[in-house]
């Protein structure tokens, strides 16, 4: 029996179509996919269920596909709109409307960006930065990403106050090493991240506790009460250690003080009794 597209070369029985090895091959333009056919013809899946096809191969997607008579999606489409004028009439207005959509998505995208650009700008960020996620899914998909712009501002603030003032980098080395390598425990990396967050702050507070202008222009609002915290608990064992010392060295000197007593009471016994010995000797004579 002949090829039902092509009427020309002998077909085989392929799914629920009659068709040949050259028709099936992308080269002879007889044949069309589901998808193509959907996109250039302006029709929906439901327009062709119950239509004739063929299983083939996607070249362009590399899986297999429903492949249909190109004669028969036209005349499915007309028999939808009417005629061939109305299909492209059809296909342009869903076209334009593509496009329309497609420039409000790519304003409202710009605008979050420019919106994101100038509050990053505002917390005392260089702005938005094209190499991080947080922003790229902010302009992409606005706080349905997960996360707000003050969100990403704080967290953005802590992280160059992490990578720019403290040790960050090589603790967080450090702390994944120890974690993989010499715990048996299985950590994901964001809890490896913030155990590396904590070390980081403990570390700088403990280098700069005393110098409060410094932390407190340099530290991020967000973490400012726990790193005050921490620097309260730090001055508190200075001040400790330090009223130790005075008290230490006030006992040294008291026991210096009476070691000079009693050193100069002894001598004050021993020349008394030198004396009373040479008196002694005097009377006897």
């Amino acid at each position: 029996m002949k090829c039902k597209a092509c009427n020309i070369n002998e077909g085989f029985m392929n799914n629920t179509l009659l068709v040949c090895s050259e028709c099936l091959k992308p080269s002879s333009f007889k044949m069309i996919t589901k998808t193509n056919a959907l996109e250039k013809y302006a029709l929906t899946a439901k327009d062709l269920d119950g239509l004739r096809h063929a299983k083939g191969w996607s070249h362009y997607h590399n899986i297999t596909c429903n492949l249909y008579i190109i004669e028969d999606i036209e005349q499915v489409a007309v028999n939808k709109y009417g005629s061939v004028e109305e299909v492209f009439q059809k296909l342009e207005q869903r076209n334009k409307k593509r496009m329309e959509t497609k420039k409000r998505q790519e304003d409202i995208k710009l605008n979050r960006r420019l919106e994101l650009h100038k509050h990053l700008i505002e917390v005392g960020l260089s702005g938005i930065r094209d190499d991080s996620i947080l922003c790229q899914n902010y302009v992409e998909k606005g706080e349905m990403g997960g996360y707000t712009i003050e969100e990403i501002s704080r967290i953005m603030l802590e992280m160059e106050f992490y990578y720019k003032k403290t040790n960050y980098r090589n603790v967080l080395r450090t702390v994944r090493n120890y974690m993989r390598h010499k715990s048996n425990l299985d950590y994901d990396e964001e809890y490896i991240r913030e155990k590396a967050k904590i070390k980081s702050l403990k570390e700088y507070i403990r280098k700069n506790y005393l110098k409060h202008r410094k932390m407190v222009d340099e530290i991020p609002p967000s973490l400012k009460d726990e790193a005050f915290k921490l620097s309260e608990k730090y001055y508190a064992k200075f001040k400790l250690v330090e009223e130790n010392k005075k008290n230490g060295k006030l006992i040294n000197y008291y026991q210096k003080k009476s070691e000079f007593q009693k050193k100069k009471q002894n001598k004050t016994l021993s020349k008394f009794d030198e004396m009373s010995k040479q008196i002694q000797e005097t009377l006897m004579e």
